[in-house]
């Protein structure tokens, strides 16, 4: 299955994340990025942890830190859907 990326609706501004799991290191990482409805870049960031997850939740963790870093810049209107 082929997943493209859809831009957010009109005002709204879209977190997308990707998680990986580093077995060797006992650690995960994620990479965040943020687009808003005119698909401009706004910002990006990685983040690490400790610990191997399941890769869906690897996934949920660095979504929910994408949500608590947009809402730490200020940014309304986040849609994470």
């Amino acid at each position: 299955q082929i997943i493209s990326w859809t831009k957010p609706e009109a005002g709204w501004i879209k977190p997308n994340v990707d998680a990986t799991i580093f077995n060797d290191n006992q650690s995960f990482g994620v990479g965040m990025i943020i687009h808003n409805d005119q698909e401009t870049f706004i910002a990006a960031k990685t983040q690490a942890q400790s610990g191997i997850p399941e890769p869906k939740l690897a996934e949920a963790w660095g979504l929910l830190q994408a949500v608590n870093w947009a809402s730490e810049m200020n940014l309304d209107n986040v849609r994470c859907a």
